[in-house]
């Protein structure tokens, strides 16, 4: 039997301890009132795609109680692959389901997959991908050809 938890680089609900005291602003995507992300993923693979929905799908929020992290900045993504690192080794884990991957900032969060598969070479990481089309789907699996 193999373990695999459930993992959450993109965003944490409003009573995340953290959240009472934020290291620093850009711990999150902040915006003047509230930004709702635009649940575009397409926008994440499409070079033709609109910059206001590629920015809102990545850095927009899911819902009020959902912020949403800033994986761009290095303390965040430095925290989150300290965090999965503890739970790896804590749990004993074998794997990983990573909720809502393509709402990550894409460098950020190849950054973090690295991080991860340097320290467990053979470990396994398995995003959450809501799409339909298997070209879609590929573009986010490692060693695709598209």
């Amino acid at each position: 039997m193999k373990l695999i938890k459930d993992y959450v680089t993109n965003h944490w609900g409003s009573q995340h301890w953290m959240l009472k005291d934020l290291p620093c602003y850009d711990w999150l995507h902040q915006f003047p009132g509230y930004g709702q992300s635009s649940f575009r993923i397409t926008t994440q693979m499409d070079s033709n795609a609109s910059e206001w929905d590629k920015k809102y799908c990545e850095k927009g929020w899911f819902a009020r109680s959902l912020s949403d992290l800033n994986q761009a900045n290095p303390l965040v993504l430095n925290y989150l692959t300290q965090n999965a690192i503890w739970w790896i080794e804590y749990a004993d884990l074998d794997g990983l389901r990573v909720d809502t991957y393509p709402y990550n900032d894409k460098a950020g969060i190849a950054q973090w997959t690295k991080a991860i598969t340097d320290e467990y070479p053979y470990f396994n990481i398995m995003g959450e991908v809501w799409l339909t089309e298997s070209a879609q789907v590929s573009y986010w699996q490692k060693d695709s050809p598209i």
